[in-house]
């Protein structure tokens, strides 16, 4: 829960007045899916959670590959239930999280990872080179542990 305390003051009076309301985080968006995705782009879909007021969405993502050359992440604020992120590297993995925003409180997020590339037999096996003779193998065990996860499921 965050509390935000306001203050103010009367125009017909010198009192001032101290006010506090509390913000409990949002409900997690529902449902994340991947519903198109190329090369160089990825199209996500999300339903709003259930019995929550949404103001927007914060949609983050990250390279594989970002991360092991100079760890960058991007974020985009949506006020829709759905994502079009573009510019991507052809080939890479992507992990991308969407979080509910009310004021400052975000929910916890939800997570999908995508591959930009249509060959994904040649992608995996290329990455999983990489990855393995890569120093910073140990440095991103959880992105590890959730990639083989998704290509595990399929």
């Amino acid at each position: 829960m965050i509390e935000f305390t306001t203050l103010c003051s009367s125009h017909n009076s010198n009192d001032i007045v101290f006010g506090t309301l509390s913000q409990t985080a949002p409900g997690r968006p529902v449902n994340l899916r991947v519903t198109d995705y190329s090369t160089t782009s990825i199209s996500l879909i999300w339903e709003a959670p259930i019995n929550s007021t949404v103001q927007e969405y914060l949609v983050t993502y990250q390279g594989m590959m970002e991360t092991i050359t100079n760890n960058n992440s991007y974020s985009l604020v949506r006020r829709s239930l759905f994502a079009n992120i573009e510019n991507l590297i052809p080939g890479d993995f992507y992990v991308i999280t969407v979080q509910s925003v009310i004021h400052s409180a975000k929910s916890t997020p939800v997570e999908e990872v995508q591959n930009t590339s249509k060959l994904k037999g040649v992608s995996v096996c290329l990455f999983v080179c990489l990855f393995y003779w890569s120093s910073v193998r140990n440095t991103l065990g959880s992105w590890w542990t959730r990639l083989k996860q998704k290509l595990e499921s399929g």
